[in-house]
C-alpha cells in the first residue's frame, strides 16, 4: 500500500502542533467525502483547554473529533435550545471547539460536511475570552442543526461582544471526520 501525504497550512491558538488542517483556498464542502479516512490530528485542543483553533472567515478546516473536548452530551444541546436532539443521540463523545470573533454587526455561516457520520453543529454566543461553555452552561444563544449530510448554521449580528463558540460534536461515542468551512457577511 503507498500512503501520500499532502502538507496543508495550519491554524491554531497556541502552538501549530495541536492545529486541524485549514485550506483556505476552498470555499465549499465536498460532495464526497474522500477525506472521511485521512490521517487528521488527534492533538488534545491548545487554548483554552477547550478550544482547538481560532476560525476566520474563509477558513476551511478538514478534521476529527477524536482527541477533542468531551463535555457535552445531548441533553445539554437541548437544554441549550441548539437542536432538538430528535434521535436522542447521546453525543457522549469528544466534540471539537472552535472560537469565532465576528466584527461589530457581522455575520458568519458554518457550514459542516457531516458525511463520515451522524452530527451536532453548534454556534453558541461566548463573550467570555479564555474560556469556554461547558455542559453545565447556560450559553444566551445558541444556534444548531444535527444530522448528515451538510449541516448550516448562521449567526452573529451583534453590535458587541459578537464572539462566538463552534461545537462539532458525533451522534455517539465514536469520533468522526468533518470538513467545516466558514464564511462571513457585513
Amino acid at each position: 500500500m503507498v500512503l501520500t501525504l499532502i502538507g496543508c497550512g495550519t491554524l491554531g491558538l497556541g502552538s501549530s502542533d495541536t492545529a486541524d488542517n485549514v485550506d483556505s483556498s476552498d470555499s465549499s464542502p465536498p460532495s464526497d467525502a474522500d477525506w472521511c479516512d485521512d490521517d487528521l490530528s488527534t492533538a488534545e485542543p491548545a487554548e483554552p483547554d477547550c478550544a482547538t483553533a481560532l476560525l476566520a472567515c474563509g477558513d476551511v478546516i478538514t478534521a476529527t473529533t477524536e482527541g477533542g473536548y468531551s463535555a457535552w452530551v445531548g441533553d445539554n444541546y437541548t437544554y441549550n435550545a441548539c437542536f432538538t436532539n430528535l434521535d436522542r443521540a447521546s453525543y457522549a463523545g469528544p466534540e471539537r471547539i472552535y472560537v469565532v470573533e465576528l466584527g461589530e454587526g457581522q455575520y458568519a455561516e458554518a457550514v459542516l460536511s457531516a458525511s463520515c457520520g451522524g452530527m451536532g453543529l453548534s454556534a453558541m454566543r461566548w463573550p467570555r475570552a479564555g474560556s469556554c461553555p461547558t455542559g453545565e452552561s447556560t450559553v444566551t444563544v445558541c444556534e444548531g442543526q444535527e444530522g448528515s449530510g451538510t449541516l448550516e448554521v448562521t449567526f452573529g449580528g451583534y453590535s458587541s461582544e459578537n464572539r462566538w463558540v463552534v461545537v462539532v460534536d458525533t451522534e455517539g461515542e465514536a469520533p468522526a471526520a468533518f470538513r467545516l468551512v466558514l464564511t462571513c457577511t457585513s
